[in-house]
């Protein structure tokens, strides 16, 4: 029997940026529970752009190896990605990882590319989404696609968080091979989920909300892809609606609130067009946020308007809170619904899907989503019973021992491959 070795497999995990979002989440989460499978891991991470939340101090408050790479950015710049490309090739060969694993567009290119002159023997990457919809026009589009396909030559594996993303990768835009596109779903640490009753009222008193008030969220970036002003439209339409035509059926005792939970280059924007309008006083534009689980115990429903998304960790963290979502049918979204759903149209002839745990409606359509606000709105007990469902879901699928043992499962099987066997996280 061969004798189990102490030396650890050592894995590079690298990221264009730790903005708040889920693919800081994803890493840092991988960087601090992988070594307690006898992993060595660092996480290197370029910086954030000035309108972003930064999550690199919840990195080192929980101990993790994080090396910044200060070159490396959201932006495209030839001269800082040759200068990123050259500090990170310096970092990963005094490292000299068994595995690198990269997140986000940038990082992936970069990261592939030097695995070849340093020669890493595992090379991973995760679509946490893609650029490939929705981002830029058809010849940078095209050109994005052409490198995606030629880095997927040299990949071992390329990790998406869904079936529907898996289907889009593989069949609609041909970057790999469906032999090297392996699902594995988000995961999270939902101890704090739901928060306790009392955070409700609390949080509520704070944004100056009446108890029994029905208050839908915006949660994310506001940036294009995220689309937010179609939450703004939408709940502007409804509150329209209520006060030329108070509706007996609705059980809230107050109009609709509205709280928009992040930060991004549409901020000013968004808030002038909210001031321009007749119902500015029952929005809020609260930036970004630490005790989200007490932000989603404040709410009634969780909205995502997003014009393309790979799974939404918005979405996942409002069922492990107990609430129904509404969100427009792009990329992995439908992966979440639980239930075939139904057809529903609302008064004024919009449709929308009612599903078990949550309401689609079809991307940039603001008559459907204010129906569907009115929907929940007027069935607050149907959308409590939806929170339970999506509960249910989200603690089943999306909890974090399973990302983290679907993780160690993956680097084992594909190490395998290479002919490094490993146990506990040490080669054997």
């Amino acid at each position: 029997m061969a004798s189990v070795s102490t030396i650890p497999i050592k894995v590079a995990r690298v990221i264009a940026r730790l903005n708040t979002g889920g693919p800081a989440i994803h890493a840092i989460s991988l960087a601090k529970e992988l070594p307690k499978k006898g992993f060595d891991c660092r996480l290197y991470a370029g910086v954030i752009a000035k309108d972003e939340g930064d999550m690199s101090p919840v990195a080192v408050q929980q101990g993790i190896q994080l090396s910044v790479i200060p070159e490396l950015s959201r932006e495209i710049s030839l001269i800082k990605d040759v200068q990123a490309f050259i500090r990170l090739c310096v970092e990963l060969r005094r490292f000299r990882p068994d595995i690198l694993h990269t997140h986000t567009a940038k990082a992936g290119t970069i990261g592939r590319l030097i695995a070849l002159f340093v020669k890493i023997p595992v090379r991973i990457h995760t679509f946490h989404g893609h650029v490939f919809h929705g981002y830029f026009g058809n010849v940078k589009t095209h050109v994005f696609l052409w490198i995606e396909r030629m880095l997927a030559c040299f990949t071992d594996c390329v990790v998406v968080l869904c079936q529907s993303q898996k289907r889009e990768l593989v069949d609609t835009y041909k970057i790999a091979p469906e032999k090297k596109v392996h699902i594995i779903p988000l995961g999270f640490d939902f101890s704090s989920y739901p928060a306790e009753e009392n955070c409700r009222e609390e949080k509520r008193r704070e944004w100056q909300i009446t108890p029994m008030q029905f208050v839908c969220g915006f949660i994310g970036r506001l940036v294009h892809i995220k689309n937010p002003a179609l939450f703004v439209q939408a709940v502007q339409l409804l509150i329209q609606e209520q006060k030329a035509e108070p509706d007996p059926d609705r059980q809230a005792d107050s109009p609709i609130a509205a709280i928009i939970v992040g930060g991004g280059i549409l901020e000013h924007s968004l808030s002038t067009f909210i001031d321009e309008t007749s119902c500015k006083a029952q929005f809020s534009l609260v930036g970004w946020q630490s005790d989200m689980a007490n932000i989603y115990a404040a709410l009634d429903v969780v909205v995502l308007t997003s014009l393309n998304e790979g799974t939404p960790v918005a979405l996942i963290e409002a069922m492990a809170a107990g609430k129904p979502f509404i969100s427009t049918n792009v990329g992995g979204v439908k992966d979440l619904m639980v239930g075939k759903g139904s057809v529903c149209a609302g008064h004024n002839g919009e449709q929308f899907m009612v599903h078990d745990n949550g309401i689609l409606v079809e991307s940039q359509d603001v008559k459907g989503l204010c129906g569907a606000l009115r929907y929940l709105a007027n069935n607050q007990e149907h959308g409590r019973q939806m929170g339970r469902i999506g509960r249910a879901l989200a603690l089943r699928d999306f909890g974090l021992d399973r990302l983290v043992q679907d993780v160690h499962d993956l680097y084992v099987h594909v190490l395998a491959n290479k002919g490094i066997l490993v146990s506990d996280g040490k080669v054997s």
